[in-house]
């Protein structure tokens, strides 16, 4: 999982991400997922900025749906 409050895209969190995939990808037990900031350009209003920012109800809704499509069995 990676978190940041950048864009999804062409962020550093990608480049993470796609580091961990082509670097780690046998090692994973599920693809790497992102939690980032909305792709709009970030307003300067607070109000605004904080909807656009990722919050902890978004990284727990993203933890809950890879747990729910990884199946663990060892």
């Amino acid at each position: 999982m990676v978190l940041e409050d950048d864009w999804l895209s062409y962020g550093i969190g990608a480049e993470i991400s796609a580091t961990l995939m082509e670097g780690a990808f046998d090692y994973l037990d599920a693809p790497v997922r992102s939690v980032a900031a909305a792709e709009v350009p970030l307003p300067y209003a607070s109000p605004l900025e904080d909807a656009a920012l990722p919050t902890a109800q978004d990284l727990i809704r993203v933890v809950r749906e890879q747990l729910d499509a990884t199946s663990f069995t060892r």
